[in-house]
Order: structure tokens, then sequence, then C-alpha cells
């Protein structure tokens, strides 16, 4: 187990972190990792930022490993752009918003155009 996911059990634990809760309400979901990034997934709440922020100041202190905010993003689902400004600065890093490009596929598009599709059917055809 990485560091951070032992940072983050100790979390939940405590109730810092309220993760993001699937409908059917028996599974939460907290982070995504791939390789060296982490998506954090959880109630949109001002507490919940402010306790991520807490979170990731003790992963410093705890490995000597620093988090860079600056290249880090918020993004809100269903939420104004306002409102994710607003919690981007409580983060100290950029608000986003949909669709974006994540290890070259494109994220919260209408997959049902067509223009959608080009660029995974052209990645697929380049390997």
């Amino acid at each position: 187990m990485d560091r951070s996911s032992c940072l983050q059990g100790g979390g939940y634990q405590s109730s810092l972190f309220h993760e993001l809760s699937l409908p059917n309400n028996d599974i939460f979901i907290s982070h995504l990792m791939y390789v060296d990034d982490v998506t954090f997934l959880g109630d949109w709440s001002e507490i919940n930022f402010v306790n991520l922020n807490k979170l990731l100041c003790y992963f410093f202190v705890a490995s000597g490993l620093k988090v860079n905010l600056h290249h880090s993003k918020v993004y809100g689902f269903g939420v104004d752009a306002e409102e994710v400004n607003r919690f981007a600065i409580i983060l100290k890093c950029e608000h986003a918003s949909f669709p974006f490009t994540y290890l070259g596929r494109l994220v919260g598009a209408n997959m049902k155009f067509a223009k959608n599709w080009i660029s995974v059917v052209d990645q697929d055809q380049k390997t």
C-alpha cells in the first residue's frame, strides 16, 4: 500500500474527508490513483476541501513528498464556475471545467456525438 492510501485510511476513520457515495450506498470512492496522479472524489463542501488541504499537508510532513498544488485542478459536477473557483482558492490550485483530456482521452464529453470519438479512434489506430 502506498503512502497516500495509508494517510487516507486514517482520514476516513476520523471522518476528515467524506468520500463519494455511489447510488446504492454500499460503495464509497475516495481516490483513484494512476502512477503519480491521484484524483480525490468527495462530498462538495467547504469543510471537505479544508480537510483535504490538511490531509495533503499531513502527507507532506509524514512522507517528505510535497504535493504540487499549482499543477492541480478542481472540477465540480453540477456546480457553477464561481463555486468551483472559490474552492480551488482553498486548495491554492486551478479551477477547471468539463470536458478535459486525461491520458490522451476525453473526459466528461457527450459520447453520443461522433466528433468526441475521433481522438479515441485515432489513438487506437496508432497502436
